[in-house]
């Protein structure tokens, strides 16, 4: 499956923690090009957890729903960046020696209290303080490779030592990555025609046979669709099944929540362990978390309709399962010649 993300230029001014004398301001401005991915961020007050002196945490995902927002449940990686602390304060000086007691003089006779001086002149203004220099943070895209094997986004942290609004390689003090997850690659079968007649049905795992002509035809088909319910209420399946003359099947799955769809297909030899029920394996997660899930199809000819199971460490207890009605499938007969 090939997630999409929807981004959008992001330019955000925040004033960092500290007081007044050593403020610090944090300029973050999203780079990145690519229209699949969006970038939130949030401030962290300083005495957090995460961030003793404060920070940013900046989350990325998939906005699925297409709303324009990163919403907390399309969130699937966060990092955080935090302020540097204080520095540590100075040792105090030694105290001096006391000097010896005196001794106690006699008291002296109450003095008439004199009148109320006259009020001093105002001190002169203290010069101002230094302005703080500003944390750049700056966002781009992550191409596929070490750092991202399957891309996703780059920061770029530092302070704006020249004051120039421009983050420069020398003042580039952190690098962090915010990867894509895994990317399922296709698993759909080719299907040549040969000059006899017949066809070809090639999978990448290797397997083969070749349909019509003299090697065989088509025995039966079932088709099979529907929607899921619960919390997958917005999910609509298909299974489609051929099987030849020669036991031999070839199975078709697509699967779409109404923004996204994946699809696979896969071929099952004759006498190949679990080859009646013709399973097939689909990676399509619902979830927006680090745990990747899949999907697993099969058909159940004696009851009817079709095995429905989804494997996600993100919901509770791995796996749910479902188990569609006969009236979902269509099944058609060709061994009949005259049909």
């Amino acid at each position: 499956m090939k997630g999409h993300l929807l981004t959008s230029a992001l330019l955000i001014v925040l004033v960092g923690c500290g007081s007044a004398e050593d403020e610090t301001n944090v300029s973050i401005e999203d780079l990145s090009q690519n229209p699949s991915s969006r970038i939130a961020t949030t401030t962290i007050p300083p005495g957090s957890d995460e961030c003793e002196a404060g920070g940013i945490k900046i989350d990325s995902g998939f906005d699925q729903n297409e709303n324009g927002v990163l919403d907390s449940t399309e969130i699937f990686a966060s990092q955080i960046i935090c302020h540097g602390n204080d520095g540590i304060a100075g040792i105090n000086g030694q105290n001096g020696t006391n000097g010896i007691d005196g001794v106690d003089g006699v008291d002296g006779v109450d003095g008439v209290d004199g009148s109320d001086g006259v009020d001093g002149s105002d001190g002169v203004d203290g010069s101002d303080g230094a302005d703080g220099l500003t944390t750049l943070i700056r966002i781009y895209d992550e191409g596929n490779g070490d750092n991202c094997a399957y891309g996703g986004k780059r920061i770029e942290v530092g302070l704006d030592a020249d004051s120039d609004s421009l983050l420069s390689i020398e003042e580039v003090s952190d690098t962090q990555y915010l990867c894509n997850q895994e990317q399922f690659t296709d698993t759909s079968c080719s299907v040549t025609e040969n000059d006899d007649g017949s066809s070809t049905i090639s999978c990448p795992d290797g397997t083969s046979t070749t349909v019509g002509g003299d090697s065989g035809s088509v025995a039966h088909v079932a088709e099979c669709s529907g929607f899921l319910d619960g919390a997958f209420n917005d999910i609509f399946w298909i299974y489609r099944l051929t099987e030849f003359s020669d036991g031999a099947s070839f199975v078709f799955t697509e699967i779409s929540d109404g923004g996204l769809s994946a699809s696979a297909s896969d071929f099952w030899n004759t006498g190949e362990a679990s080859a009646e029920y013709a399973p097939i394996y689909l990676g399509f997660d619902t979830y927006s978390n680090y745990n990747y899930g899949y999907w697993a199809f099969s058909i159940d000819f004696l009851d009817g309709g079709v095995n429905i199971d989804y494997f996600d460490t993100d919901i509770t207890g791995g796996q749910i399962g479902w188990k569609s009605l006969p009236s979902d499938c269509n099944f058609y007969d060709y061994t009949d010649s005259d049909s």
